[in-house]
């Protein structure tokens, strides 16, 4: 199996760790986990990242639809919505060109399914 590189776009640590160990557990590799904006740019600016699972409210005020599209637009780098906002906040989401949104509460096995998915579709990145 190829060990898919995932970075984690959470404020909430409980969350981001359970999310992690989840993830880890399931074969991927974890490369971080970001509160912010500000850190997943430097996070993706250090290279090898499929993937990002990213929340709408980071820190900071943050928002993880601009987040999301600085990652794409920068990097490369796809993110799958894991969120509880609202409908409305929901809606403005296709502007990320998301891979797959997951409301809150998720389930990790709703997570892992979703990535694995993606990458089923998209066949494997190398």
């Amino acid at each position: 199996m190829t060990t898919y590189r995932i970075l984690i776009v959470e404020d909430e640590p409980l969350i981001a760790f359970d999310l992690a160990q989840s993830l880890a557990d399931a074969g991927f590799h974890v490369v971080g986990i970001a509160r912010d904006k500000e850190g997943a740019v430097a996070k993706a600016a250090q290279g090898g990242i499929d993937l990002a699972t990213m929340d709408v409210n980071l820190a900071n005020r943050d928002s993880g639809i601009d987040t999301a599209i600085a990652l794409r637009t920068g990097f490369g780098i796809p993110s799958l919505f894991v969120t509880s906002a609202s409908q409305a906040v929901l809606s403005q989401i296709g502007h990320a060109d998301p891979v797959g949104i997951i409301e809150k509460p998720a389930h990790p096995q709703d997570v892992i399914a979703a990535i694995l998915r993606y990458f089923a579709v998209l066949g494997s990145p190398y």
